[in-house]
């Protein structure tokens, strides 16, 4: 009796290759984390906690896009000691709800409010909100009605997106904003002045030629050394 040393390589090599896919599948399907909004729309969310930090930040995402949307920015945030949570809001990635009327866009509120309080219940102390395109709206609205927001940083916003105004909210914030535009993103570039000229407060303003729009903006190669530059600035 004797065995085919071809064939028996062959069903290694076959073994071998389906334990990778089944590994790739098993990754993929991780348990979601939620927290639930004031009006119980089920919010998924990706926390990384920093020991010993006391300052957290709220990622708030681009439309259309998901909270994987910051893995470009996170690792030099952890690295340089904040506790991040990168949400899914309503009707985006993983998240319940839907995003229909201009009431739903406004609503996305309460999913970033939702996890300012996860973080203070996990020690946190300081909040800072980094976000995208809608995602920056929301951002200043935060730091505008909440005192635990120490600071902003906004990539992109916009004067006025989908009913998410911003205009005259604006000029009452005297906490540290930053503000992160490209100029081939021409709405967001003029909202972008606009915001600068009206804030009253600590305001920086960073403008690129051709880095596209709120996270594509973070191929930029020196973009997260100046945001956490900024964001170390506020801890002094």
């Amino acid at each position: 009796m004797f065995i085919r040393v071809s064939s028996l390589a062959s069903g290694v090599r076959k073994q071998t290759v389906n334990a990778v896919v089944l590994l790739a599948f098993l990754s993929s399907c991780t348990m979601a984390q939620f927290l639930n909004s004031m009006d119980e729309t089920r919010i998924a969310y990706d926390y990384n906690p920093v020991p010993e930090s006391k300052f957290g930040i709220v990622l708030v995402h681009m439309l259309p896009a998901s909270k994987e949307s910051w893995q470009p920015l996170i690792p030099s945030l952890t690295k340089a000691g904040y506790s991040t949570i990168a949400i899914d809001y309503r009707g985006r990635g993983r998240s319940t709800g839907h995003l229909e009327a201009s009431q739903d866009y406004q609503d996305i509120a309460l999913d970033v409010d939702a996890a300012i309080t996860f973080l203070f219940a996990n020690g946190i102390t300081k909040v800072i909100v980094i976000g995208g395109s809608i995602g920056a709206n929301h951002a200043l609205l935060a730091i505008a009605r909440d005192d635990r927001v120490v600071a902003a940083v906004l990539l992109s916003p916009g004067l006025n997106y989908r009913g998410v105004n911003i205009e005259e909210t604006s000029k009452r914030i005297t906490k540290p904003i930053l503000i992160i535009a490209s100029e081939d993103d021409a709405y967001s570039a003029e909202s972008s002045r606009s915001l600068n000229a009206s804030l009253s407060g600590r305001h920086e303003i960073i403008s690129y030629k051709n880095a596209g729009h709120a996270e594509k903006m973070l191929t930029q190669p020196d973009i997260n050394e100046k945001i956490v530059a900024f964001l170390n600035s506020v801890k002094r």
